[in-house]
C-alpha cells in the first residue's frame, strides 16, 4: 500500500474513526484500525462489538492495499504530523508514516484475524443533524445507569410515518423527545432499544451540517445504522428487550397518564 494524503484529514478521520476503540479492548485485535487504499479513497473501519465506525477520504492511491495497526497509536501520530501532506506505505510487517521531516514506523496487526464488520441495515429515513442532537439529548436524560437492568440503560425509538419518538425511564423519571423527520417510506411503523450511551457517542460525533440518515431493518432488528457526513456508524440494538422496556411500571404509569391528559382535553373540546 502506498498512499498520499492530507494530513488534516487524516488526523480528523482516524480521531472519528478511533473513537469506539475501548480502553481495554475485549479482544486485543479490536485495539486496531483498519485502513483500505482503494479508488481513489483511503477507507477506515474500526470495530468494538458493540459499536462499528467507517470513513472514507480521498486519496492518491500509488498502490492499493490494506493496513491493520494500533488504532490509539496511529491517532496519537496523526494528530501532530508536521506537513500539509502525510505519505503512507507498507512493507513486509510495517507501516511508515512520512510526513514532512518526521518519519514514523508502525508494526502491522494481523488483518486476517480482525473481525468482519456488521452490513449496514437498508436505509429507513432521515433528518438534520441538530434536531437528532437535541433529541438525543433530551430523550437520553432519564437513562439509567443500572446495569443489572440492561433494559433500562435503553433509549425506546418509535418510528411512526414522519414521526420519530423517543424515550428512557429509569423507574423513577422519564423523558421523551419526538421529532418530524423524513421517512423513506411513510408507512413505517417500527420500535427498537439501543444502548443510551452508545446514541449519545454516535450524537457527539456528528457533523452538525448535514443530515443524518438512520438505518434499521425491521424484519432482522439487531443493528441501527447512522449516516452523517460520508461517516457510517453501527450500533447494536437491545431489541428483545424492548417488550420489557414497555412493561416497566413507569413507562405504563406515564402512559395511562398521558392517555387520561388526552381524555380530558378531548371531553373540554366535545363541551365546548
Amino acid at each position: 500500500m502506498k498512499v498520499e494524503i492530507d494530513s488534516a484529514a487524516l488526523a480528523d478521520a482516524v480521531a472519528w474513526t478511533t473513537r469506539v476503540i475501548d480502553a481495554r479492548p475485549a479482544s486485543p485485535i479490536l485495539a486496531g484500525i483498519q485502513l483500505e487504499a482503494i479508488d481513489g479513497t483511503l477507507q477506515l473501519s474500526a470495530f468494538n462489538y458493540e459499536i462499528s465506525a467507517r470513513h472514507h477520504i480521498e486519496a492518491g492511491i500509488d498502490e492499493p492495499g490494506t493496513a491493520l495497526v494500533l488504532g490509539k497509536l496511529l491517532a496519537d501520530i496523526t494528530k501532530s504530523l508536521p506537513a500539509e501532506k502525510t505519505y503512507l506505505s507498507t512493507d513486509g510487517s510495517t507501516m511508515t508514516i512520512n510526513s514532512g521531516k518526521s518519519t514514523f514506523t508502525m508494526q502491522l496487526m494481523p488483518d486476517a484475524e480482525y473481525p468482519d464488520l456488521p452490513v449496514v441495515p437498508a436505509k429507513l429515513g432521515q433528518v438534520d443533524a441538530p434536531t437528532f442532537i437535541q433529541a438525543v439529548t433530551q430523550a437520553s436524560v432519564a437513562v439509567s445507569r443500572e446495569e443489572n437492568r440492561p433494559v433500562l440503560t435503553g433509549v425506546r425509538m418509535q418510528f411512526d410515518g414522519d414521526k420519530v419518538t423517543m424515550t428512557s425511564t429509569d423507574r423513577f423519571r422519564l423523558s421523551r423527545a419526538t421529532f418530524t423527520w423524513t421517512p423513506q417510506n411513510i408507512d413505517t411503523s417500527t420500535t427498537t432499544l439501543v444502548r443510551g450511551s452508545l446514541l449519545r457517542d454516535v450524537a457527539r460525533a456528528l457533523d452538525d451540517h448535514q443530515n443524518v440518515v438512520i438505518d434499521f431493518d425491521a424484519d432482522n432488528p439487531t443493528l441501527l445504522g447512522f449516516e452523517n457526513a460520508g461517516r457510517v456508524s453501527t450500533s447494536q440494538t437491545a431489541g428483545s428487550n424492548v417488550n420489557e422496556f414497555l412493561c416497566s411500571r413507569f413507562f405504563i404509569i406515564f402512559l395511562i397518564s398521558t392517555a387520561a391528559a388526552g381524555n380530558h382535553s378531548s371531553h373540554n373540546h366535545d363541551t365546548k
